[in-house]
Order: C-alpha cells, then sequence, then structure tokens
C-alpha cells in the first residue's frame, strides 16, 4: 500500500468487524509483519492498541506500508488464499489510515498467470473504486483460475469456485 500522509503522525487501525455481521472479530491476528518505510527507509511502527499502530513520520512524503496475512479459512468472514483459489473479506485486510475513512478508495489486484478477480466495485483505469472506506471492506474479493461466472441480472454476478472433499474408506 502506498500512501500519501497529511499529518505527521500515521496512526493505522484493523477493523474488528464487518458490514453486516454483528460479531466483534479477531482479524488482527491474521496480520503479520507490518513495516511502513518513506523513502526506502524503515520506520519504527508503535502497536498503540489490539488492533491500532502509530508511526512519526519525518516529512509527509510517500509511505510505504508492507504486512503479511495468513489466510487459512474458506468462510464469508475470513480469507482463504492457495495455489488456486483467493478468496479476501477485506474487512481483515485493509488498514484504515486516520482521516481517510470518508475518502475514495482504490484497490488493484496483481495475480498470478491465468488468475482472474471479482471485485463487486465500480472499475477504474487503476483497478476499483469505493467511495469511502466502508464501502471498500464491504466488498469481498474473489480470485482464481477457470472462475465460472454467471450474470444473474444487471446488477447481479454469481461466481462458483467449487471444493472437491474426498472421503478415505
Amino acid at each position: 500500500l502506498r500512501h500519501r500522509p497529511k499529518l505527521p503522525v500515521l496512526r493505522l487501525s484493523l477493523p474488528s468487524w464487518t458490514p453486516g455481521s454483528y460479531l466483534i472479530r479477531d482479524y488482527v491476528r491474521q496480520l503479520e509483519g507490518l513495516e511502513i518505510a518513506q523513502g526506502g527507509t524503515s520506520l519504527d511502527v508503535i502497536r498503540t492498541g489490539t488492533s491500532t499502530w502509530q508511526v512519526e513520520l519525518p516529512d509527509l512524503s510517500p509511505v510505504d506500508l508492507r504486512y503479511r496475512l495468513v489466510a487459512p479459512e474458506l468462510t464469508v468472514r475470513t480469507c482463504h488464499l492457495t495455489s488456486d483459489h483467493g478468496f479476501l473479506a477485506l474487512a481483515a485486510v485493509v488498514l484504515l489510515i486516520e482521516g481517510e475513512r470518508w475518502s475514495r478508495h482504490t484497490i488493484s489486484l496483481d495475480l498470478p498467470e491465468g488468475w482472474k478477480g471479482f471485485v463487486p466495485l465500480p472499475p477504474s483505469a487503476e483497478g476499483w473504486c469505493a467511495n469511502d472506506f466502508d464501502a471498500l471492506i464491504d466488498a469481498p474479493i474473489e480470485a482464481g483460475p477457470d472462475r465460472k461466472s454467471t450474470r444473474l441480472n444487471s446488477s447481479h454476478l454469481v461466481i462458483s469456485y467449487a471444493v472437491f472433499c474426498l472421503k478415505k474408506k
């Protein structure tokens, strides 16, 4: 993630909820190795809470945020990433930058060759756009090779991913 800060202190948080779900989630357990750099220099990231971080910035030049995501679960509220399937519940993936909740957000996908991504947001030249952070995290991403899709009507597209379970006899 690349961001041009507006304030000298960058405050980040990961949601503990998903739109439409009324339970508190522990998404932060799936996030590892948060690193923030500015101009190629690593900055000290201070964890200020269970799912919040803060960084003092030397200046307001762009910052790069990197982290790893553990994605082992295949449910509608978690993330699943394997060599042939990707599903991202963005509330578990996208960090909120303080002061940017109501800003327009753009997301792009860098997928393996042969994969196709489906994002229920309006397309743009840079990827897909959400009017604000809430709309962004309400849009799951489904990706993988050989995805089948069926358009039901002008606003509904069904994407299928087959999971086969083999039983030992």
